[in-house]
C-alpha cells in the first residue's frame, strides 16, 4: 500500500511539472543521448525524492556503487568518470525480473544521465545484478554524488537512489 501511494506521489508530481528552474537545463547535463533527455527527464526535486530502499514485488532493493577515474601510467588517454553499479536484494532471492535501464548521476546543479550501461555477465549470485557505465563527465574526484538508477520491473519504471557516493581515481 506504501509503494502504491508513493507510486501515485510521484506520478502526480511527474505530470505536473511546470517547467520552473528546478528542471534540469541541458547546459549542465551530460549525455550520449541529448533527444531523450529532452523528452523524459526528471527535475532535481524529483530526483531529491527518490528512496535509497525500494520494495516491489516483496524484494528489498539497494544499489552499491563504486564511481572513479583513471589516471593509470600506459592507459588510454580516456580519464571520464566511470562506474560500477550493482543492484542488491537484500533477502537474497533472485532478481532475473529487474534491470537497470538508466542512471542519472547528480553533482550539485549538473548532472550526467546515461542508458549506455552494460551488463555484466560474471554474475556470482542472482541476488545481485552487476553493471559498468563508462564515457562520463570529467568531474572532480574526492567528491561525492548522487546515484539514482531506473530500474526496470514488469514494463514499470521504478527509481532508487544512493546518496553520497564518493569519485575515487587510480594512479
Amino acid at each position: 500500500m506504501r509503494l502504491l501511494i508513493i507510486s501515485l506521489f510521484i506520478i502526480l508530481l511527474l505530470g505536473c511539472s511546470s517547467g520552473n528552474d528546478d528542471e534540469i537545463h541541458l547546459s549542465k547535463l551530460y549525455s550520449s543521448d541529448i533527444e531523450l533527455i529532452q523528452a523524459d527527464k526528471l527535475t532535481f526535486s524529483e530526483l531529491d525524492l527518490v528512496n535509497e530502499e525500494l520494495n516491489v514485488n516483496e524484494k528489498l532493493l539497494k544499489l552499491d556503487t563504486f564511481l572513479w577515474r583513471d589516471f593509470m601510467p600506459g592507459n588510454s588517454l580516456d580519464s571520464s568518470l566511470k562506474m560500477s553499479l550493482k543492484l542488491v536484494e537484500q533477502y537474497y532471492t533472485n532478481l532475473s525480473d529487474f534491470n537497470v535501464a538508466a542512471v542519472y548521476i547528480i553533482n550539485g546543479d549538473e548532472v550526467w544521465y546515461s542508458e549506455q550501461l552494460e551488463k555484466q555477465e560474471y554474475q556470482d549470485t542472482s541476488s545481485e545484478s552487476r553493471y559498468r557505465l563508462d564515457d562520463g563527465p570529467e568531474w572532480d574526484t574526492g567528491i561525492f554524488v548522487d546515484v539514482v538508477a531506473v530500474i526496470e520491473f514488469q514494463q514499470q519504471n521504478f527509481y532508487l537512489k544512493a546518496t553520497k557516493q564518493f569519485i575515487d581515481e587510480t594512479h
